[in-house]
């Protein structure tokens, strides 16, 4: 629980970052690998980022 508790009091500082889903300005949290919007619930900077693993073969 303390975890949990440290970030939620860094995603409340001010940073002037914004939810790109819902425009609020209340911050971040880092939940299981990816950032969420603390408003809106929304993933607002998934794990990956959308990457792919390429496995060439010789």
């Amino acid at each position: 629980m303390e975890k949990l508790e440290e970030n939620l009091l860094t995603a409340n500082e001010p940073d002037g970052e914004t939810c790109p889903f819902c425009n609020s300005n209340l911050g971040f949290v880092y939940v299981q690998s990816h950032y969420q919007c603390l408003n809106c619930k929304q993933v607002t900077e998934p794990c990956c980022g959308g990457e792919c693993e390429y496995i060439q073969k010789d």
